[in-house]
């Protein structure tokens, strides 16, 4: 299936973040419209699974939700970073723990709408405890250790609703990486 021609593309907005586009596209066939783009950089998202089967999982207040989630530990892949470095780092930034098997499980993208920002899925394994945790200053972060049959009670709550979280227990799930239970 051919892509669009785009026509002219605007930066409208440019963060730390983020940068936000107004791209109009369109050819001699169709009319002009325009559609937003949203460049952001990829993620890692990391399920370490404890020997006993249970998840090491961080709740996170979320600015734009209003609302403490129960999510994966993760967070932006850094320029000339790869995902699996980035998904060490951030286990240990957000839980202080480190992992000896790290196994890569596919990767989503997050809202391929309006981004192409890719998500990166971690399993790890053989965690320890290494040290506390090296938060930045805005991050308000609680690890716990969360069995699989509480997982399903915490997805139908509602304490679990980010899609990376969600997308990631259901690769853990669906490769016979983890069991989520009754």
């Amino acid at each position: 299936m051919p892509g669009y021609k785009v026509n002219s593309s605007n930066r409208i907005y440019k963060s730390e973040w983020m940068a936000i586009y107004e791209d109009w596209i369109g050819d001699k066939k169709t009319k002009s419209a325009m559609f937003n783009r949203i460049d952001v950089n990829d993620t890692a998202i990391v399920l370490p699974i404890f020997e006993d089967g249970s998840l090491l999982m961080v709740e996170s207040y979320r600015y734009a939700a209003g609302d403490s989630l129960l999510e994966l530990p993760g967070g932006f892949i850094n320029e000339n970073e790869k995902a699996s470095e980035t998904a060490r780092r951030e286990l240990l930034e957000e839980t202080g723990y480190k992992c000896n098997k790290l196994k890569f499980m596919g990767w989503f993208y997050t809202w391929p709408g309006r981004t192409g920002q890719k998500n990166f899925v971690f399993i790890a394994r053989q965690l320890t405890k290494a040290s506390n945790q090296k938060l930045d200053d805005y991050e308000k972060i609680k690890v716990s250790v969360i069995s699989t049959k509480r997982i399903r009670q915490e997805i139908k709550s509602g304490k679990i609703r980010g899609s990376g979280t969600i997308s990631g227990l259901l690769y853990a799930y669906l490769f016979h990486e983890m069991k989520i239970t009754r």
